[in-house]
Order: C-alpha cells, then structure tokens, then sequence
C-alpha cells in the first residue's frame, strides 16, 4: 500500500503536488482579499487579471485533487488507510464535489457579467452595487469549498 503514497512536504500521505494544493486552497481566502482590495482601490485592471489568474488556479487545483482521489490513487485504496468510515468520506467528497463545481460556475459567471456590463460601460457604475452582491455570495462559497477541501484533504492523507 506504501508505493501509492508519496511523501508530502507536510509530513502527509499525499503527493509533493497534492501539498502545494491544499496550501494554495488555504490561501486562497487572502488571495482574494487582495484581488478585493485592487478593486477597493479603483486598481480595476489589476484586480480583473488577479480574479481570472485565480479562477484558473483554483480550477486546476481543485481538478488535481479529483484527479488525485478518483485516478491516481483511487477512492477505495484511500478510504482503506482512513480512519473514518467510508460512506463519511463519500458523503465528503460528494459536498466537496458540488461546492467544487458550484464555485466554478458562480466564479465563471461573476467574470463573464462583469466583462459584459464593463463593455457596457456599466462597471464600475451602474451594475457595481449587484457585483459586489453576487462576490459576497461566491465568497461565502469559495470559503466552504476551501474548508470542504481541507477536510477533505486531511481525511484521506493525514489522519
């Protein structure tokens, strides 16, 4: 069973690359609170590049530790290692999954309306007070998939 694993950098069952992710999805909270704060700053430009250059990092991140867990290693052999049930850990990664894809489409969406309504010449302006609306709600997301991915991450290659 040992030749699955690789030896993280934070002492885990999980690969080298399965460690930077789970890093990456724990920073990811002030990572947008910077990408916020150029917007806050009328930095506009810099935070449209920040937004989308993390939408595609957390997009392969998150595709990586799916990949990770049904591909590479398989569901089966990484619940046998775990200590808790499995029908837990499914019931897991199914949530985990579904705020996985959920972030992706509202991420997805919020960039593609704020595109549309900054040709429009209503962004910053006319639409800003709805943008914010629907970031706040992807925020309260992004942070459950982070929380969802860390407890994902620590069922199957920690504990």
């Amino acid at each position: 069973m040992e030749e699955l694993y690789g030896v993280g950098f934070l002492g885990s069952r999980a690969l080298f690359f399965e460690d930077v992710v789970v890093i990456y999805m724990a920073l990811l909270p002030l990572l947008l609170g910077v990408s916020v704060w150029f917007a806050i700053k009328a930095r506009y430009k810099t935070h449209r590049i920040t937004q989308m250059l993390l939408l595609l990092l957390t997009l392969v991140a998150l595709g990586s530790i799916q990949y990770d867990i049904h591909l590479y290693h398989t569901f089966d052999k990484l619940v046998d290692v775990s200590s808790y049930p499995s029908k837990e850990i499914f019931y897991l990664l199914m949530v985990q999954t579904f705020f996985s894809m959920l972030t992706f489409v509202m991420w997805s969406s919020n960039i593609i309306f704020a595109v549309a309504d900054r040709k429009r010449r209503a962004l910053p302006g006319l639409y800003s007070s709805s943008h914010i609306k629907s970031s706040r709600r992807l925020g309260v997301v992004i942070f459950l998939t982070v929380l969802l991915t860390i407890a994902l991450y620590w069922i199957l290659y920690i504990d």
